[in-house]
């Protein structure tokens, strides 16, 4: 990733507080002692895999990232990154996994002890949302800012 990547639009300034938030996830996965196998695993054009990981148990973890940034007036849970975990967005998240493991995994035992789904939503605190978009206009900038990371496991169960 380039550090030192200007967002100077409202959509740059998105993808950049997205790949941060991915970046987080995976430092604090390394930290709980996962291992990261795959970090933004494409099948084609539209299917996309923010994190493949082993956990500390072995089991297989496809991961989403929703990074959002706290809002005073959040009502529930349409603003928490979870209105994006549909079911479409879920039935995706299958469809890629099965892809990734016929295509990459070898052997059966590769898997560990099977798989799951799990999604983590980051929230960056709204000081970040009063500094504006061009207030924070580099990564660099942003890393100072420690978001709170919630970690929901198994969205299938």
């Amino acid at each position: 990733m380039n550090k030192k990547k200007k967002c100077t639009s409202r959509l740059g300034w998105r993808k950049t507080l997205g790949e941060l938030g991915e970046s987080h996830t995976a430092d604090f996965l390394c930290k709980k002692g996962w291992t990261i196998v795959e970090r933004n695993w494409r099948a084609g054009r539209y299917a996309e895999v923010d994190i493949i990981a082993f956990d500390p148990q072995k089991v297989l973890v496809f991961i989403e990232v929703k990074t959002r940034i706290e809002n005073e007036d959040r009502v529930g849970f349409i603003d928490s990154g979870f209105d994006k975990l549909n079911q479409r967005k879920i039935n995706k998240m299958i469809s890629v996994s099965q892809l990734y493991i016929s295509k990459c995994l070898v052997r059966q035992d590769d898997i560990g002890l099977g798989c799951r789904f799990d999604a983590f939503v980051l929230y960056y605190p709204s000081l970040v949302r009063q500094a504006d978009w061009g207030g924070f206009n580099t990564i660099e900038q942003l890393i100072s800012v420690k978001p709170e990371i919630l970690h929901i496991k198994d969205l299938l169960a």
